[in-house]
């Protein structure tokens, strides 16, 4: 149902993963900062990264109708394993866009891909319980 744990965690992955957009990723030592839409400084963007951007909003995005598939639990566990995976991805090519830069440092923000897995873990397992608990109401019947 929409008012189980999953939803909370869930809708906590999308504001991780929603906070991305706002959140430096690293930082160059010329002072440009690196956003998921490309390196930042003084207003300009340069570098678009348009392949980071997309992916970074279909793990903000993604969520939301996840939430909605209470009724297929099947489905729903096989799309938060898919999310995680793309959350994953992104973390990794956000890490290699500041490392290709020379000396450039990693910034804090890198840490909200993570945090958004891990809720998807949460939400996983808060979906398996659900599962589990339902099969045990069946037995009784």
């Amino acid at each position: 149902m929409v008012q189980r744990i999953q939803s909370i965690w869930l809708l906590l992955s999308a504001l991780c993963a929603g906070l991305v957009f706002l959140v430096p990723m690293g930082q160059s030592p010329d002072g440009l900062s690196l956003y998921v839409y490309g390196w930042l400084s003084k207003g300009t963007t340069t570098n678009q990264t348009d392949a980071l951007w997309l992916l970074s909003l279909a793990c903000t995005l993604l969520p939301l109708p996840i939430i909605f598939q209470f009724r297929k639990r099947a489905r729903q566990k096989r799309m938060v394993l898919v999310l995680g995976v793309l959350n994953i991805v992104l973390a990794a090519l956000l890490y290699f866009e500041v490392s290709l830069v020379a000396q450039a440092t990693i910034s804090m923000g890198i840490l909200l891909i993570p945090s958004s897995v891990i809720f998807l873990v949460l939400a996983y397992l808060a979906i398996s319980k659900d599962e589990k608990l339902i099969r045990s109401a069946d037995r009784l019947r």
